[in-house]
């Protein structure tokens, strides 16, 4: 005697959807060169400093002049050069930032 299986009736092939479109993936842009400044600039700074630097030390000297009593020399001298010593680490710092 030969037994059969019986078959299960047949789905409807339904066909995939098909997959999401990927947009292709957006170029980086490169990172930005470190910025150099053109010589004229350097020079334009290195002016100012000194501009500061004069215009403190004739404040300084105008004050001594003008009142003698509102700040004795040894404080207006360790003043200016407490004040050139920052303004120099300032542009070393500066200096050092941009190579």
């Amino acid at each position: 005697m030969s037994t059969t299986v019986p078959q299960l009736p047949q789905q409807p092939v339904v066909p995939a959807a098909p997959a999401p479109s990927v947009p292709p993936p957006v170029p980086v842009p490169p990172a930005p060169a470190s910025v150099v400044l053109p010589p004229w600039v350097k020079v334009a700074l290195v002016v100012l400093a000194v501009a500061v630097v004069v215009m403190a030390a004739g404040f300084i000297g105008f004050v001594v002049l003008v009142r003698p009593g509102a700040s004795g020399p040894l404080n207006t001298m360790l003043a200016f050069g407490a004040f050139i010593v920052a303004a120099a680490a300032l542009v070393v710092t500066c200096a050092r930032k941009q190579q």
